[in-house]
């Protein structure tokens, strides 16, 4: 299914079949699950980072990594990651691209406090350094709105029963297995 809805991205030598890039797609899926984790829960234990970062593995073998691709060790990761971070440079595609994404859309007009939510939270998330490589903006104010939301979001989600806290994951996996069994699209 990821095969599939990879076939049309493409571009001037670049191609989502690239193991190399789903790679750092897969890299940045992991780092920033960590992220969000710690940021919710608070720090990880050694153990419980290890696992996590051998469970993320599946991201990267969903995309066309080999299970040789992905470094040995966590550290393995953390140098893969700082190498990766100090190769990024401005692409005026994708920063249009970023922008487009991280905007609401007229069309659905309805999601755009979602979308103005996302945005945020996902620019806030970048570095300084990723931001600007992205073209992306960032004030004092969003700042502040930042940390409110993470202040807000920390208080309150750990608290909630476990079973409210997975209902949209387990709502979206529920679909996906529907529109498998139906042969419809996925993603």
């Amino acid at each position: 299914m990821v095969n599939k809805a990879h076939v049309p991205v493409k571009g001037d030598g670049y191609t989502a079949f690239d193991p190399a890039l789903q790679l750092w797609v897969a890299a940045t899926l992991t780092y920033t699950g960590e992220q969000m984790y710690e940021r919710t829960f608070g720090p990880m234990d050694p153990a419980s980072r290890e696992r996590a970062y051998r469970e993320s593995q599946a991201m990267g073998t969903a995309l066309q990594v080999t299970e040789a691709m992905w470094p040995a060790t966590r550290a393995d990761f953390d140098a893969y990651w700082d190498k990766m971070l100090g190769e990024l440079s401005p692409d005026p595609l994708v920063q249009r691209y970023a922008a487009q994404l991280l905007r609401p859309n007229a069309r659905f007009w309805y999601l755009a406090p979602f979308v103005w939510l996302q945005s945020l939270v996902t620019r806030g998330n970048l570095t300084p350094e990723v931001r600007d490589v992205l073209g992306l903006s960032w004030s004092d104010r969003e700042q502040r709105r930042y940390d409110l939301f993470w202040q807000v979001f920390r208080a309150t989600y750990p608290r909630l029963p476990k079973p409210l806290r997975t209902l949209y994951p387990r709502l979206v996996l529920r679909d996906f297995r529907k529109r498998v069994r139906e042969g419809r699209r996925v993603i």
